[in-house]
C-alpha cells in the first residue's frame, strides 16, 4: 500500500515538473514573439507611445491565463490645446492576459487587462477633446475599427475626471473594480461592476458631492457624435455611509452629462423604493447634506431625486419628492428626537441650496411630550405663494432645540398653537424681514408654566404664563403672569415685529404694554443670577438689550432697591436704542411724596449718563438718608437729623454698568426745606462748645456746659437754603439757623474726602443767656437782633476738626450790614420827603434837593473811637485781651 501511494505521489511529481517545464519551455519559446507581436501592434495603433521599466511573459502569474507583465508603466494624455499633456495612466504592474489555447494555436487576442495600484486620469481640454483617445484609426479600413474591451480588472484604482471646459471634477477611488467595453468613434460603452468611493464631485462653484461610498454595478457611455457621459438606465446602485456598512436598497440611477443650449449639462435621477432614510440623505447632494448635517435620520421613505441643469453658471437644482413612513428624526446636539414620522414631502431647491418649492402634505410627528402636525404648500421661488397651517402640544424646549432657533438661550414649559399663514414671499431663496410683513398670520400660542431666556436680557423669565393672539408680525397678550428674580410680574398690551425678532437675529422688539407687581426688587433684577448665599457683594452689571424697544405703563405697589422702599409707585417707562427714560413717575418713601424724570443713556459699555429731576414733598429726613446709606457720607447721617422736607432737585452724573456713581462727574442743586428739625449728637457742633470751654477770653462769661447739653439735642422750626454738590465738594451758602441752642449763623464747604470748610458765627448775648434761660435780673430778655457777635472758621477733616477766628467773614458782615442800613435810611428819607404836610412841597426850580448816599468809613473818626477810654463790658474785654499768654482768636462784632 505505501508503494503504490509512493509510486502515485512520484507520478503526480513528476507530472508537475514536466508540466512546470513545459510552461517554463513555451513561455521561453513565445516570449519573443508575443513580446515583438504586442509592441508591434501598440506601435501600430497607439498615438502616445507606452513607457514601461521591464517586461515579463509568464504562464503562472495569472494562471490559466497566459500573461505579459509589464513593471512601471506609463501613459501620457492626448490633448488638442496648447498646454502640456499630463498623466492619462500609471500602473505599478499591468498584466496583458491572452488564453494559453489560443497562443498555442498562434491568436495573440487579448482576453484580459488586470493593472495593480492604477492611477487614471480622463478628460476634456479646454478644447472638448477626450484625452483618452490614444489609438490610431486604420486608415486603410473603410469604417473605422472598434476596439473592444473584453475585461479589465484593478486592484487599487485611483480615478479622477476633469473637464477643463467648465471646471468639473471627480476624485474617485476603488479597492476592486471590474469593467468591460466598446470603444471606437461613433460611440464607447463601459459597464462598471465593484465598490466605488466618490471622494469629491465639485465644479467652479462648489463642492457637489463628496465622501460618497457605494458598491456599484452601472452600464455607461460617453464620447461619440452626442459626446457627453451617461450612466444608461436600469443601472443600480445600492449607497452607504462613508463609514459604515454597505446598504442593501438598490436605487435605479440614471446620469447624462452633455452639451447643451448652457454648455455643459447634468442630469442626474435616482428612484428607490422601501429606502432607509439616512441613505437617502447619504445620496443628496452636499449643498442639502450640509443642511441636515445636524441631524440624525431613519425610517423607511419612498423617494425620487432629480438634480439637473448647467454645470456653468449657478449650477444644477434638485427636485426630490418623498414619502415617509415611520420616520425618526433626531437633533444631535440636544438629543431631541421627532418619532413616528409620516407623510407627504416635496422639495425644489436652487443651485445655491435655498427652497424654491416647498410641499408638506399630512405631516406628523411625536415627541416625548407631545405632538405637531403641518401642511404647508410654498410655491415658486420669487412671488411665492405661501399657505400653512401649523398645530402644536408639546415642549417649548422640543420644538426650539429640534429647529435650531438661538435667539433664545433657554426655554422651558409648555407650547400649544394654532397657527395659519397665508400671503405671498417675494423671495423664497432670500427671506427678509421686510417680506414677512405681507403674510397674514392668525391664530393663537399658550404658554403654561413656561421658563424663557432671550439673548441679550440678563435674566430669564420664569413661571410664564399667557395667552397670545397672532395677527401678523405681532401679538397682542392678555394677561401674562410671570417671575423674573423673584419678582412676580403681570403684562398686557402687544409684542410688536415678534415673529422676524424670533426668526432673524438683526430684528428689534418692541413691546407696548401695561404692566404691575405687588413687589419689584430692582437689586435683585440687576443683580447676577446666583443665590444671595453665593455673593459676597453686592456687584451688579446692568446692560440694556440692544434689539428691544420699550413703552410700559407700570404700577408697582412696593418697589426696593438695596435699603431704599417706595409704594405706590406709578410711571411711564420708555426703553429705545437702549436709552431708558421713566416721566413721569410718582411714588411715596420715607412718608413723603415724590415726582420727578429719570433718564440713563446705556449705549456706552464704559459710562451710562445719568439725569434726575425730582419734587418732594414731606418726606422723613432720618429715613431718607437711612434709605440712601446717607448718601456716601459720614458728616451728617440719619441719626444726626431729623425732621419733615420739601426737596426738589437736578441731578447729572455718569453711572458705571455696576451702578456706582462717578462721584467727578456728579452734579447736583436741590432747593431743601426742612420743618420741625433736629439736629442730635453731631460732632461738629460739640467740638463748638469743647472750644469756647478752652478759650480763657469767653469761657469765663459763659455756660460752656449748658451750650453743650444744649448743642447735643439742637431743635429748629424752618431750614431753608439751596446745596450744591459739584466737583466732589457740598457747597452750602451762607444761611441762618433759628435753633433752642443759639442762632446761628452758617456757610459750609465739605469735601467727600472729608475735609470740613465751615463759617459761623452767633451772638455773644446768646451765650450769656444760656444759663439763665434768657432772663436777666430785670426779666426776660427779648432779642432785638442786635449786640457783638463771634465769628469762627471751623476746618480740617471730620476727625481732626480746627477752628479759629473769622476776621474776613466779620469785615463782610459789617460791610453787607452798613450797605443795608444805607438802603433803609435812602428809603426812609425819600418816603419823608414824598409824605404829606410840608414835606409834600416840591422845591420850586434850582431849590436845594437833599439826596442819601452811602458814606466811606472815616478812618480818623474810628481811631478817634478807638482812642477813647472803654468802659463796662469793653473794658472788662480789653483787660482780659492784653493778658499776653492767651492769643486772640474771636473776632467780635
Amino acid at each position: 500500500m505505501l508503494r503504490l501511494l509512493r509510486r502515485a505521489l512520484l507520478i503526480v511529481a513528476a507530472t508537475f515538473i514536466l508540466l512546470l517545464s513545459a510552461f517554463v519551455v513555451l513561455a521561453y519559446v513565445y516570449q519573443d514573439e508575443v513580446q515583438a507581436k504586442l509592441v508591434s501592434e501598440l506601435n501600430a495603433h497607439l498615438k502616445v507611445p507606452v513607457h514601461q521599466n521591464g517586461m515579463e511573459f509568464s504562464l503562472l502569474n495569472r494562471f490559466p491565463q497566459a500573461s505579459l507583465r509589464m513593471h512601471e508603466v506609463f501613459v501620457q494624455e492626448v490633448r488638442a490645446d496648447s498646454l502640456p499633456a499630463d498623466t492619462l495612466l500609471y500602473a505599478e504592474d499591468l498584466y496583458i492576459e491572452f488564453s494559453l489555447l489560443a497562443l498555442l494555436r498562434g491568436d495573440y487576442t487579448v482576453s484580459e487587462l488586470h493593472g495593480e495600484s492604477v492611477r487614471l486620469g480622463v478628460g476634456f481640454d479646454t478644447k472638448g477633446t477626450e484625452n483618452w483617445v490614444i489609438w490610431r484609426t486604420d486608415s486603410t479600413a473603410g469604417d473605422q475599427q472598434d476596439f473592444n474591451l473584453r475585461k479589465v480588472t484593478f486592484e487599487g484604482l485611483s480615478a479622477e475626471h476633469h473637464d477643463h471646459r467648465t471646471g468639473l471634477a471627480i476624485d474617485a477611488t476603488s479597492d476592486r473594480l471590474e469593467l468591460r467595453g466598446r470603444f471606437s468613434g461613433s460611440g464607447n460603452e463601459l459597464s462598471m461592476n465593484g465598490d466605488l468611493h466618490l471622494r469629491e464631485w465639485r465644479d467652479r462653484k462648489a463642492v457637489r458631492l463628496a465622501d460618497r461610498k457605494a458598491e456599484v454595478k452601472l452600464r455607461m457611455a460617453f464620447g461619440g457624435d452626442e459626446g457627453g457621459f451617461r450612466i444608461v438606465k436600469g443601472s443600480e446602485l445600492l449607497f452607504a455611509e462613508s463609514d459604515g456598512a454597505m446598504g442593501e436598497t438598490p436605487v435605479a440611477v440614471t446620469l447624462d452629462v452633455r452639451d447643451g443650449e448652457h454648455g455643459r449639462e447634468l442630469d442626474l435621477r435616482a428612484n428607490g423604493f422601501n429606502m432607509d432614510l439616512a441613505e437617502v440623505v447619504a445620496m443628496m447632494p452636499e449643498a442639502i447634506h450640509k443642511r441636515v448635517k445636524h441631524y440624525e435620520l431613519g425610517g423607511d421613505a419612498d423617494i425620487a431625486v432629480h438634480y439637473a441643469g448647467p454645470l456653468d453658471g449657478d449650477g444644477p437644482a434638485l427636485t426630490a419628492g418623498m414619502k415617509l413612513r415611520d420616520g425618526r428624526l433626531k437633533e444631535t446636539g440636544s438629543g431631541t428626537t421627532f418619532k413616528d414620522v409620516r407623510g407627504e414631502v416635496a422639495l425644489d431647491l436652487s443651485p445655491k441650496g435655498s427652497v424654491s418649492r416647498l410641499l408638506l402634505k399630512g405631516v406628523h410627528a411625536r415627541t416625548g411630550s407631545g405632538s405637531i402636525s403641518a401642511d404647508v404648500d410654498l410655491g415658486g421661488l420669487t412671488n411665492a405663494r405661501l399657505k400653512a397651517d401649523v398645530k402644536a402640544d408639546l415642549a417649548v424646549a422640543d420644538l426650539l432645540r429640534f429647529a435650531r432657533v438661538d435667539t433664545l438661550e433657554e426655554a422651558q414649559g409648555r407650547l400649544r398653537a394654532d397657527a395659519h399663514v397665508a400671503g405671498r414671499l417675494r423671495d423664497v431663496s432670500s427671506v427678509k424681514a421686510a417680506d414677512l410683513r405681507a403674510l397674514v398670520i392668525s391664530g393663537h400660542l399658550a404658554l403654561e408654566d413656561a421658563s424663557l431666556k432671550l439673548k441679550g436680557v440678563r435674566h430669564r423669565l420664569s413661571a410664564l404664563n399667557a395667552e397670545l393672539a397672532l395677527k401678523g408680525n405681532d401679538a397682542t397678550v392678555n394677561g401674562l403672569r410671570c417671575e423674573v428674580q423673584g419678582n412676580a410680574l403681570e403684562l398686557s398690551g402687544t409684542l410688536r415685529n415678534l415673529m422676524p425678532y424670533l426668526l432673524f437675529p438683526d430684528q428689534r422688539l418692541t413691546i407696548d404694554a401695561r404692566g404691575s407687581s405687588p413687589r419689584l426688587d430692582v437689586a435683585a433684577l440687576f443683580s447676577s443670577e446666583e443665590s444671595p448665599a453665593q455673593q459676597t457683594t453686592a456687584e451688579y452689571a446692568v446692560t440694556f438689550p440692544a434689539q428691544i424697544d420699550l413703552q410700559l405703563n407700570a404700577r408697582i405697589t412696593e418697589l426696593a432697591f438695596e435699603e431704599f422702599r417706595a409704594h405706590e409707585v406709578s410711571g411711564t417707562i420708555s426703553l429705545k436704542d437702549r436709552v431708558l427714560n421713566v416721566d413721569p413717575v410718582r411714588l411715596n418713601s420715607a412718608q413723603g411724596a415724590v415726582s420727578g424724570s429719570l433718564r440713563i443713556d446705556g449705549r456706552s459699555a464704559q459710562a451710562y449718563p445719568l439725569s434726575i429731576q425730582a419734587d418732594v414733598k414731606g418726606i422723613r429726613i432720618d429715613q431718607l438718608f437711612r434709605e440712601f446709606r446717607d448718601f456716601g457720607q459720614t458728616f451728617i447721617t440719619h441719626q444726626h437729623l431729623q425732621g419733615k422736607g420739601d426737596v426738589r432737585l437736578m441731578l447729572t452724573a455718569s453711572l458705571s454698568p455696576a451702578l456706582k456713581l462717578d462721584q467727578n462727574s456728579l452734579h447736583c442743586l436741590a432747593d431743601m426745606r426742612i420743618d420741625q428739625g433736629e439736629l442730635n449728637d453731631h460732632a461738629p457742633m460739640m467740638a463748638v462748645a469743647d472750644y469756647l470751654d478752652k478759650n480763657k477770653l469767653v469761657s469765663p462769661f459763659v455756660d460752656t456746659d449748658e451750650l453743650r447739653r444744649r448743642l447735643k439735642h439742637v431743635k429748629f422750626a424752618v431750614l431753608e437754603n439751596q446745596i450744591e454738590i459739584k466737583d466732589r465738594t457740598v457747597h452750602v451758602p451762607s444761611m441762618t439757623v433759628k435753633s433752642s441752642a443759639m442762632d446761628i449763623e452758617v456757610s459750609a464747604a465739605q469735601t467727600f474726602d472729608g475735609g470740613v470748610d465751615d463759617h459761623l458765627n452767633f451772638r455773644l448775648g446768646d451765650l450769656f443767656r444760656l444759663g439763665n434761660n434768657g432772663q436777666d435780673e430785670f426779666g426776660q430778655v427779648v432779642d432785638d437782633g442786635t449786640g457783638m457777635r463771634i465769628f469762627l472758621h471751623m476746618y480740617g477733616s471730620t476727625s481732626a476738626l480746627q477752628f479759629k477766628n473769622d476776621g474776613a467773614a466779620a469785615t463782610a458782615r459789617r460791610k453787607e450790614k452798613i450797605k443795608q442800613e444805607s438802603q433803609e435810611l435812602k428809603g426812609l428819607l425819600s418816603d419823608i420827603w414824598k409824605g404829606k404836610g410840608a414835606m409834600d412841597q416840591v422845591p420850586a426850580a434850582g431849590g436845594p434837593i437833599i439826596t442819601v448816599e452811602e458814606a466811606a468809613p472815616d478812618t480818623t473818626t474810628a481811631r478817634t473811637l478807638a482812642q477813647r477810654k472803654k468802659k463796662g463790658l469793653g473794658r472788662l474785654l480789653e483787660g482780659v485781651g492784653k493778658d499776653k499768654d492767651e492769643e486772640e482768636v474771636i473776632t467780635i462784632e
